[in-house]
């Protein structure tokens, strides 16, 4: 399964287009995830970096330590479980606001 599609990235807000709107209230444009784990990004926000020759995403990620934070599709391509398995994206999230998805308690102490 693609990680990116045109779809998502067609909806895909610029880093910074969502700075106002309230964590609760921003839009997740999609999810990805490592099955059998506690890990998962939610992206708000990104764009294409030369830099780095990848995707780069503005998101909440949720695992060992919960924040907010930059990552890049070339880090999620490289992360694989203990069984070999790799990110996948979850096809049921898109476009769905954030307090939908995560209990705002648990990001209210992050943000």
């Amino acid at each position: 399964m693609k990680l990116l599609t045109r779809k998502i990235l067609a909806a895909l807000p610029k880093f910074n287009a969502t700075e106002d709107i309230p964590w609760a209230e921003k839009l997740v444009i999609c999810k990805f995830f490592i099955s059998f784990s506690d890990l998962a990004w939610y992206v708000f926000e990104g764009e294409w970096s030369e830099e780095l020759g990848s995707y780069e995403f503005f998101g909440y990620m949720q695992g060992l330590e919960n924040s907010f934070e930059y990552f890049s599709l070339l880090e999620l391509e490289n992360i694989f479980s203990l069984t070999g398995l790799g990110v996948m994206r979850d096809i049921r999230v898109f476009k769905q606001p954030f307090k939908q998805l995560v209990d705002p308690k648990e990001y209210a102490r992050n943000s």
